[in-house]
Parts: structure tokens; C-alpha cells; sequence
């Protein structure tokens, strides 16, 4: 993704080991079973970020109102989501310096994350 010089993997276990099919690979799949899906990128792994946000969404439309689910997508958000932040990051920068199209998807992404945190803050403000 936008490489080769920037080179910015949109797959977790790229990122954070340099592996093609990691740690994080597994626990998606395992949240991917868990849900009875598939995977929508074909050909991805499961770590992709797009595979990431759409299953995060998936969580979210499937968590019942109740105090159970919180965890889930704390875990999930904590394991899956955190790790997008410096990639995000550096997409909008190295976007910005070659006026490439992805900085602003970048940063709406980070809006989101940020907004995952203020929601699953212990002590949310206000």
C-alpha cells in the first residue's frame, strides 16, 4: 500500500512482526468462526484492515443491549483496532507529502478509533 518506498501493509501481522500470516491472523479467524462469516476481501488475510473494520461493524451490529458484549468489543478493539493508529497515521502523512487520495479516509478512520475510545473509556467524560 502506497510503497514501495512508504511501503504501509494494511495487515496486522505485517505490521507488527513483518509475517504474512501471524498471531493476529489467527484470532481474526477465530472471531470470523466465532460469527459463522466469511472473510469479504477474498484472497486477504483475515488481519487485513478492511477484514478488520468490517468485522468490528459486524460486532457492533450483533452485540445485544447488554453489559456482556462490552467486553467483547473492548477485547476485540484492544487486540484488532490499536494496532491501525501509526498506520493510519503515516498513511495521512506520506499521502499529504505525494497528494496521493488517502488522507482523508485515513483520518476519518483515526476519528472512528477515537471515538471507540471515548466509548469504551471506564470514565467517559460528560
Amino acid at each position: 500500500f502506497i510503497g514501495p518506498g512508504d511501503f504501509l501493509p494494511l495487515v496486522q501481522s505485517v505490521w507488527e512482526t513483518g509475517q504474512r500470516v501471524g498471531a493476529a491472523n489467527g484470532s481474526m479467524q477465530a472471531y470470523f468462526d466465532r460469527l459463522a462469516c466469511q472473510r469479504p476481501i477474498a484472497g486477504e488475510p483475515a488481519d487485513h484492515l478492511g477484514h478488520t473494520f468490517w468485522l468490528f461493524s459486524r460486532l457492533l451490529e450483533g452485540a445485544p443491549a447488554s453489559e456482556r458484549a462490552l467486553p467483547v468489543l473492548q477485547e476485540y478493539a484492544a487486540a484488532h483496532l490499536n494496532w491501525a493508529r501509526e498506520l493510519l497515521q503515516r498513511t495521512a502523512e506520506v499521502s499529504d507529502a505525494a497528494a496521493l487520495p488517502y488522507s482523508q479516509a485515513a483520518r476519518v478512520a483515526l476519528l472512528l478509533l477515537e471515538t471507540v475510545d471515548e466509548c469504551f473509556a471506564e470514565d467517559p467524560v460528560g
